[in-house]
């Protein structure tokens, strides 16, 4: 009764470093403090439910600890594409040598998996859409905002069929498709080329010579 009583409903996202290809290694190391993630949703999300194929619910999708989640995953990916990301706290101000301040915040967590009656030669037929929107601000060491953008990452199972060939479907756990969206929602903000354009590259451009 103890145990029961004392574990923690819902389960947490993770982070999948170099999900979105050209995440990684593309910039020389500007310091960017990152703040704490801000969210328009519960600390506990009610992200969505499974679904029979009768239509009603079988799973409720719970997902806990999500801004922490994002604001880590968010430094990981920074540091990844050759940033120097620094934590600070909220409304603190950005310590001296600072180039830019990022402000996020989780604007919704979205989940749906819904099984039908027929069945495939992997098993029962099951569609999955899952979205992660997080908002980003970027403000340069005068306090500006340069960079404003929210980022939508979805993940949708199964892969569509190829004329009679059916693919089997990358996840099957709402709480991995889930991961996946919101690592397309952190990974697409450092591809994003109005971010990259603030950012130093890791190679200048070579100078022209003279003619």
């Amino acid at each position: 009764m103890l145990a029961g009583g004392c574990s923690r409903r819902g389960r947490g996202l993770h982070y999948l470093p170099g999900f979105v290809p050209g995440s990684q290694n593309d910039f020389r190391p500007a310091v960017i403090a990152v703040r704490p993630t801000a969210s328009r949703e519960p600390d506990l999300i009610e992200a969505g439910a499974v679904y029979g194929p009768d239509g009603k619910p079988t799973e409720q999708i719970v997902v806990r600890d999500l801004t922490d989640t994002v604001k880590r995953a968010i430094v990981r990916a920074l540091r990844d594409a050759g940033l120097k990301p620094a934590s600070i706290e909220s409304g603190a101000s950005a310590p001296a040598g600072t180039d830019f301040v990022l402000d996020s915040t989780l604007e919704s967590v979205r989940v749906e998996k819904r099984f039908s009656a027929e069945q495939t030669i992997h098993g029962q037929y099951f569609e999955m859409n899952a979205s992660v929107k997080i908002r980003y601000e970027l403000r340069d060491h005068a306090g500006k905002v340069v960079y404003a953008s929210e980022i939508d990452g979805q993940e949708h199972e199964p892969p569509n069929p190829v004329g009679h060939e059916v693919f089997l479907p990358l996840e099957t756990d709402p709480y991995e498709s889930l991961s996946v969206a919101m690592s397309r929602a952190v990974g697409h903000l450092i591809v994003d080329p109005a971010f990259a354009a603030l950012m130093p590259p890791t190679h200048r451009a070579a100078a022209p010579k003279a003619s």
